[in-house]
């Protein structure tokens, strides 16, 4: 079963789907137009593993995989 999350891209502001079930980790960093959410994950679609920027803060990013987590592992 997988969740997915919608977030805003940061480079292009476009709306991505990311499969929360792949998340490795994130991070927060802080650049010349503000701070960024880094999510990097290991992509089964790509065979690789990938990260991307997005616009939503950290601690919102954070919740929405720990609550993904919960829910996998309640379904096992």
């Amino acid at each position: 079963m997988a969740s997915f999350i919608e977030l805003t891209e940061r480079q292009h502001s476009k709306k991505i789907l990311v499969n929360l079930e792949e998340v490795t980790f994130i991070h927060m960093s802080e650049e010349k137009k503000g701070k960024t959410t880094t999510i990097h994950f290991t992509s089964s679609t790509y065979s690789a593993d990938r990260s991307i920027g997005v616009i939503e803060d950290y601690d919102t990013v954070k919740d929405f995989v720990i609550k993904a987590r919960m829910l996998v592992e309640a379904a096992i």
